[in-house]
């Protein structure tokens, strides 16, 4: 392979086969990695020319590490001009489905909600999906250690699905330079299918070089001597050899002594005095190009310099002649050194001026808003409150995209311009939200405070007080959250005070184990009389309802009527903030009181939302909601898919509050459901899982610990760890004050140790939660708690105890539950006598189980009915009851008439994904067509 490379063809042979295997169908990420001037640019070059001649489509981008701070950069390299170029028709093609959400990043589509957690990630994914269905596609971005995080992170979700692509993903990552986020670029290098290092040449490559410039005329000392220097670092090498071609003394012993002054700082020197050489209009095109950044127009550059658009080909073939820039469709330098050494040497003042002029080009050519304030923020103020009003524009978008430390630099740099009276409160309240989010309390609430005091308008307003309240919280000062909350809502009263008051209550709710303020129960209870009309109405009705529903005294009745009032007909879930987790609370409140019917409704509802616009946040809450109610119901399988779409959500958010808590309650409910399946294989993969998260030691993921403690009590047969990590969750329960009616703990505490011989242990817990479910008054909820009192307690109650849980049972839709019920009951029968009856009972209980997949349970009636003498039909688990738990959720959605794609979006998964799913599952029902799924799913 003969390229014109030198010491690359093995690097170049291994990259060519991953790129036919992408091309093929087996997409991939390639990383290429070497130090700065070793030649991974020129290698990724080559590979882009070996990619074109294959018939792939080529986006290209370039991090710089003068642009970290904008937002989505590399994705709007890639994307911007290839949807600007497309047609109307075309466009929409490109952008339709889940892609549109890529117009948050790539795009100025006002409609696109977009936050931390809004799918636009996932968007990017099915735009790059699109461009694939008109044929291979290669991604290069060179310089990816500089990518800004918003993009690493899409590049780091797009590779790890770009398997089921006909993509190439080329990453170029320089060495020794500090990414913006090293964890990502570490988990790129980590996904990475083959990684090729790019060394710097050896004594023979440097002369085979050396040699081929100088035509055989450099002495083989020379040769050495600028091997040395450079360290056969290629870039380098050429610089000095650049240097020779200009200024070679002809005496070899004067030449060797001129080589070695050319170490790379003189190198760097060598740059500005090339520069130097050139006239002024060169040079002034030189310094506007470093300002404006890697891959910038011409025109935007000659903006910049102050020169004619028309007349800018003159300086830029002086400045390539000179070994300082490339030719090409985008003026650009030959490597970063260069940049790097342009741009250092403009004086300040002078920087200054160039990166104004530089944002005024990029307004008037209507650029997002985010680039022109990149330039803004690096000029001094000049008390123009135009300025200001981008700076925060800007700031407010970086802040939504989570990029808090550019919020931050941009806010700061508003407030210093200063802002207009008008904007001051909305600057300091950004800074004291940015600075809330990057755990700088103090200074959070200084800005907080400073910005009540300014009396902002109500909107306004009402966000501030409630960061300040968070904010306070988060020191520990309770009550001055409270007095911050309060005294905004008395001056701004109406609907603003519901709102704040309702706020009050929400924080109250979370402290009660620490301090019960005196006015909460009868702000709650007064909120319970609410109609629920306005949104703000709806909001303290939630608070209610969770206050209801987290009370050992309160009644679920009232807990439902509550709920329905805040969900206001589907009012409250259209309302809210996307992402918000509170549009959630009341559909699981409706879970908790066991209006199941009615949670699913909502749950639907949840759904559609969270797939339009594409947030993790709101899917993940649906999920759990659809997992519990499937869960309650018995529906195993269900329950266990939507518990695994909720962990590989949950694991997105990282270590956010909600993201661990979320990752910890999806572990425990899937066990459950797995468990309950008998896939004990499967529980112990997420268990594994769990563990690498060290889930099991640290106190915010202590909700894990359940998950374990079925695993132990119901496989190892470890009834003393079993206990340990039940009684572990309920410590964390109690700390927090609150009743989890979704984890009874004390119902599966309570066996663990009785089997480990603590049986008075065992019977007070088992009475404790009798108690709270009797009052609660849902029938599945009291009828555990009566047959795990029974289970627990004297043998000679058993009898009477279980035909009351079998009775309450029968009242709800906890069907799995009332298997367990009859099983026990059966038991219980057997050893007093009845053998009729009992067979009956276990007959049931059997019939139940195996509607409900649970296999341990059929096997363990029927096991009772043997005794019994009985020859019970062997349930065979095949067919709908062999699918997995990912398989049986996909069949459901495609019974439902979505298509591939369309599943793929929604549950965020790839499209080959969903294939092989339908694949596994049309083999395990013997059918051939998906139009047969919904006859065979109803069959069950």
């Amino acid at each position: 392979m003969s390229t014109g490379l030198i010491e690359r063809d093995a690097q170049l042979a291994i990259a060519t086969e991953l790129l036919e295997r992408a091309v093929a169908g087996g997409g991939g990420l390639l990383v290429v990695e070497g130090l700065a001037g070793t030649g991974k640019t020129r290698l990724l070059a080559e590979l882009t020319a070996v990619a074109r001649e294959r018939d792939a489509a080529i986006l290209t981008a370039r991090g710089g590490e003068l642009e970290l701070d904008v937002t989505y950069g590399i994705a709007r390299q890639l994307f911007e001009r290839r949807l600007h170029e497309a047609s109307a028709e075309e466009r929409d093609r490109l952008l339709a489905g889940a892609a549109r959400l890529a117009q948050a990043a790539v795009g100025s589509d006002a409609d696109v909600v977009f936050s931390p957690e809004t799918g636009v990630d996932h968007g990017l994914y099915w735009l790059v999906a699109n461009l694939e269905a008109e044929g291979p596609l290669v991604l290069v971005i060179d310089d990816a250690q500089w990518a800004d995080v918003a993009s690493a992170r899409f590049l780091l979700y797009l590779a790890r699905r770009v398997d089921s692509l006909r993509v190439l993903l080329m990453l170029g990552i320089r060495s020794g330079e500090e990414p913006a986020d090293p964890g990502l670029i570490h988990h790129l290098r980590a996904q990475a299918d083959r990684r090729v290092v790019v060394e710097s040449l050896t004594a023979a490559g440097s002369e085979a070089l050396l040699r081929g410039t100088f035509d055989g005329t450099l002495p083989a000392a020379a040769i050495e001597a600028c091997h040395r220097v450079s360290g056969g670092n290629p870039f380098l090498l050429g610089q000095v050899a650049g240097e020779l071609v200009t200024s070679a003394p002809a005496d070899e012993r004067a030449l060797l002594e001129r080589i070695n002054t050319l170490i790379p700082s003189e190198v760097r020197l060598s740059i500005l005095l090339r520069l130097g050489r050139l006239d002024d209009r060169a040079r002034h095109f030189a310094e506007a190009l470093a300002v404006a950044g890697e891959g910038a127009s011409t025109t935007l550059v000659a903006a910049i310099a102050d020169l004619d658009p028309l007349a800018v080909t003159g300086p830029l073939d002086e400045l390539t002649r000179a070994g300082l820039t490339q030719a090409g469709d985008v003026a650009r330098f030959v490597h970063p050194v260069v940049r790097t050494a342009v741009y250092a040497d403009i004086s300040l003042g002078r920087r200054e001026e160039l990166h104004a002029a530089a944002a005024r080009a990029l307004a008037d050519q209507r650029a997002p808003v985010e680039e022109i304030a990149h330039h803004l923020v690096l000029t001094s103020p000049r008390g123009d409150e135009r300025v200001s009003g981008t700076l925060r524009e800007a700031a407010e978008r970086a802040l939504a995209r989570g990029a808090i430390q550019t919020a931050t630099a941009l806010l700061r740099r508003a407030l210093a311009e200063p802002p207009a009276p008008s904007d001051l409160p909305a600057v300091l309240v950004g800074l004291g939200e940015a600075a809330l989010r990057d755990g700088s309390i103090p200074e959070s609430i200084q800005h907080l405070g400073r910005a009540l005091e300014l009396e902002p308008p109500p909107e306004l307003a009402v966000r501030t007080a409630v960061a300040l309240g968070t904010a306070y919280s988060a020191q520990g000062r309770i009550d001055d959250a409270f007095a911050a909350l309060e005294r905004e809502g008395v001056r701004l009263g109406g609907a603003a005070q519901l709102r704040l008051d309702a706020e009050r209550a929400l924080l109250a709710n979370w402290i009660r184990d620490t301090t019960t303020p005196p006015w909460r129960d009868q702000l709650l209870r007064d909120f319970a009389a609410l109609e629920g009309r306005t949104p703000e109405e709806r909001f303290a009705l939630v608070q209610a309802g969770l206050f209801v529903s987290f009370d050992r005294d309160g009644r679920s009745d009232a807990a439902v009527v509550i709920a329905h009032k805040a969900l206001g007909a589907g009012a409250l879930t259209a309302e809210f903030p996307v992402d918000s987790v509170a549009g959630a609370q009341a559909p699981y409140v409706l879970v908790m009181a066991e209006d199941l019917d009615a949670a699913e409704r909502e749950r639907v509802a949840l759904f559609a939302r969270a797939r339009d616009h594409g947030s993790i946040s709101e899917l993940l809450m649906a999920s759990f909601i659809s997992g519990q109610s499937a869960l309650a119901r018995g529906r195993l399988a269900s329950a266990a898919a939507d518990f695994e779409v909720a962990l590989d959500l949950a694991l997105t958010l990282g270590e956010s509050p909600v993201g661990l808590r979320s990752v910890a309650f999806a572990c425990t409910w899937m066990v459950e459901a797995l468990l309950g399946r008998g896939q004990v294989e499967a529980a112990r993969t997420v268990l594994a899982g769990a563990e690498a998260l060290d889930a099991f030691e640290r106190p915010e993921l202590v909700w894990a610990r359940a998950g374990r403690a079925f695993f132990r009590l119901g496989v190892e047969h470890d009834a003393d760890g079993a206990a340990a990590d039940f009684l572990a969750f309920g410590e964390a329960a109690l700390a927090g004050g609150y009743e989890e009616r979704g984890a009874l703990w004390r119902v599966w505490a309570a066996p663990a140790l009785a089997a480990a011989g603590a049986h008075e242990r065992a019977v007070a817990l088992a009475d404790e939660q009798l108690a709270i479910s009797t009052t609660w008054g849902a029938p599945g909820g009291l009828g555990t708690a009566q047959r795990i009192r029974a289970v627990v307690g004297d043998p000679a109650e058993a009898e009477a105890r279980l035909t009351e849980a079998v009775d309450s049972l029968r009242r709800s839709a906890y069907k799995l539950e009332l298997a367990r019920a009859l099983l026990d009951l059966g038991r219980a029968l057997r050893r007093d006598g009845q053998r009729s009856r009992a067979r009956s009972t276990l007959e049931e209980s059997m019939e139940l189980a195996a509607r409900c997949e649970a296999a341990p349970l059929v096997a363990d009636a029927r096991a009772e009915l043997t005794v019994l003498g009985a020859r019970p039909r062997r349930a065979m688990f095949s067919g709908v009851d062999a699918l997995t738990a990912a398989e049986r959720r996909v069949a459901e959605m495609a019974a439902g008439g979505m298509g591939n794609r369309e599943i793929a979006q929604a549950l965020f998964v790839t499209e080959k994904t969903v294939e092989t799913h339908l694949h596994r599952t049309f083999r395990k029902l013997s059918i051939s067509s998906r139009r047969q799924l919904p006859q065979e799913l109803r069959a069950v």
